[in-house]
């Protein structure tokens, strides 16, 4: 996965300051299969899912 366009799950949960079990499940709910990374282009879709958990006081 050395590729610039994919990001680890570590990485985009470090980055939203959630566990990866977060960021993996909000990939879920996206529908985007994030077993080897995460596209670029996902990663304001899976901050605007984890946002809106939190504001429903899901994390």
């Amino acid at each position: 996965m050395d590729h610039p366009d994919y990001r680890l799950v570590d990485d985009v949960a470090r980055d939203l300051g959630v566990s990866v079990g977060v960021v993996v499940g909000a990939c879920g709910a996206l529908g985007v299969d994030c077993s080897d990374g995460v596209h670029r282009s996902y990663t304001e879709s899976i901050r605007q899912v984890v946002l809106q958990w939190a504001r429903e006081g899901r994390l």
